[in-house]
């Protein structure tokens, strides 16, 4: 698997373990949580900017990096931050995230014709749990943290179990490519005998 995907099942598995503290300590959390999120930003920022300078010389890369280090600074010394604004950002982030997937289930689709109704129904529910992110405010103001930390756990385990079901289709998708080459390897091959 490459580089991209352990990033997003090691993200997956940190926001399956902040939705159940959500669930468990919703008063305490937000504060820690601040400053655990501020910190991880760094650290992702960090790795993008290095990987600029290692190895993709891509702008993406250290732009990205830039800005996630920024925002985790931000999130570290203005913590009262994210309480307000935590189903915004976390919404956001799983919209965009399930958006990706979508279209990545999409194109494995055009490419392969191999149906991919499991990661099209798990990048919309991706996309629900967003949108709920959003609105849960206004839906169950009692219990909203709590609610955001079920939400998250579940779009946590949902991303883990799309990531492997892409990945799974991708590598079918090569094995059915090698097979053609194969084939039409074979047909040379023949028609190459023939002729002597």
């Amino acid at each position: 698997m490459n580089k991209l995907k352990t990033k997003e099942i090691v993200l997956s598995g940190v926001l399956i373990i902040l939705g159940v503290c959500l669930i468990i300590y919703a008063d305490k959390v937000t504060s820690a949580l601040s400053i655990m999120i501020g910190v991880a930003l760094i650290v992702m920022g960090l790795i993008n900017a290095v990987s600029y300078f290692k190895e993709t010389k891509s702008s993406a890369s250290l732009i990205l990096g830039t800005v996630e280090m920024a925002i985790g600074i931000f999130l570290i010394v203005k913590s009262s931050f994210l309480k307000e604004f935590i189903s915004f950002i976390i919404g956001v982030y799983i919209l965009l995230s399930s958006i990706s997937k979508l279209v990545e289930a999409i194109d494995i689709q055009k490419e392969t014709g191999i149906s991919q109704k499991r990661s099209i129904l798990l990048s919309a529910v991706g996309m629900g749990i967003a949108i709920l992110c959003g609105i849960g405010k206004l839906i169950v103001p009692d219990m909203f943290l709590k609610l955001i930390g079920l939400l998250i756990l579940l779009y946590g385990v949902i991303n883990i179990v799309n990531l492997f079901i892409l990945n799974k289709n991708k590598k079918e998708n090569n094995l059915v490519e090698v097979r053609e080459v194969k084939v039409i390897e074979e047909k040379t091959d023949k028609k190459s005998d023939l002729q002597k």
